[in-house]
């Protein structure tokens, strides 16, 4: 319910397997369309049912938290693509490591999540948590509460009948527990992306000071204050130590004793609904082109602009006369290849689809 709280405060001011091309065992795509996600995955129908179930049992606590009514529709579903490891989740981020779980990203032609199926499902709330966030209380938030946030609801644990808030991530806390902390006043004005001495604990701290708040109603009003002051313009370390009474050895100090003593979490009893949703297979196209087609949408490096067009080439000609082969490849064309070449397989796409909204 703080979100609620903080809401009603500051809507008066400011906010209202791995596949490859020469792999002849085709997999079998998957289309699963919930009140609030598309989901595309090659896994097994009942697998995919199951984690759509997940994802909608997780939107489903975080409005409940936040003091949103369940059954307001959404105005856009957001689409997830759950692919089966890393060589597959780099065919939509063309470089991307092995280390890489999954990401969430924005762009001026998609907004969309990626994920690989069997890492830890934390990645993926964590992402969705700032989608969350910004879809429903868009707000200029200092970039630790940002991150703190995802962080917080990212190990929430549902069940049928109740759900958990507040346990943590192992990984997290063996940084908190095992390396030296960066500066405070560096948590507090610093992005993630910004470097800093001992940076490395910058999400763990994010973490433990959201925790830190959010486990108090009297401290929640102090993250209200402090968030309506930084909103504001004030200095994210003064309105700090405004908001809390708290020097900055001081809070980290508290939050120190804090993580050392009874991290305490809510176990909250409430019925969790099964999500409706319907299941469709995809045609073969979508085995070559589908994951290809997203990385369209978000960049490619110069260096490789020329392979990727020549690379959906390949593919779409397997596929004549296909929906999705049609867009991609015009799609390839428009951005990489030949602009002029671009114009017949979109406008063939429209002669068969003419409601396709995409091309």
């Amino acid at each position: 319910m703080f979100f609620k709280y903080i809401t009603s405060i500051v809507a008066s001011s400011v906010m209202a397997g791995v596949l490859s091309a020469a792999t002849p065992v085709q997999a079998e795509w998957r289309k699963a369309e919930s009140d609030r996600f598309i989901v595309y995955s090659d896994v097994g129908e009942r697998q995919l049912r199951n984690f759509v179930q997940d994802l909608e049992s997780y939107d489903r606590v975080l409005r409940f938290r936040m003091g949103l009514p369940g059954d307001i529709p959404t105005l856009r579903k957001l689409p997830i693509y759950l692919v089966g490891s890393s060589a597959e989740l780099a065919k939509v981020r063309h470089g991307a490591g092995n280390s890489l779980a999954g990401f969430y990203i924005a762009t001026d032609e998609d907004i969309f999540g990626v994920a690989i199926r069997d890492r830890n499902v934390d990645t993926l709330k964590h992402e969705y948590a700032h989608h969350f966030m910004m879809h429903n209380f868009s707000y200029a938030y200092p970039g630790w509460f940002v991150e703190g946030f995802a962080e917080y609801y990212a190990t929430v644990e549902i069940k049928a009948d109740r759900f958990t808030v507040g346990r943590f991530n192992e990984n997290r806390a063996s940084w908190l527990m095992s390396a030296p902390w960066m500066d405070m006043k560096d948590l507090l004005s610093l992005r993630p992306q910004q470097r800093a001495a001992n940076s490395e604990t910058y999400y763990p701290l994010a973490w433990l000071l959201t925790h830190w708040f959010m486990s108090d109603p009297e401290r929640q009003q102090m993250l209200a204050a402090y968030l309506l002051d930084v909103g504001a313009g004030a200095d994210s370390v003064e309105a700090m130590e405004r908001a809390t009474g708290l020097t900055m050895i001081r809070l980290r100090d508290t939050l120190r004793r804090y993580a050392t003593g009874n991290l305490s979490f809510q176990i909250v009893t409430a019925a969790i609904p099964t999500a409706p949703m319907t299941i469709t297979t995809l045609p073969e196209s979508a085995d070559d082109l589908l994951l290809l087609n997203q990385r369209l949408k978000i960049g490619v490096p110069k260096d490789a602009r020329a392979a990727t067009a020549a690379e959906v080439r390949r593919m779409a000609a397997r596929h004549p006369d296909d929906p999705l082969a049609l867009l991609a490849l015009g799609h390839a064309e428009l951005h990489f290849g030949d602009p002029a070449a671009a114009e017949a397989p979109l406008q063939r796409l429209l002669a068969l689809q003419p409601d396709h909204v995409e091309g």
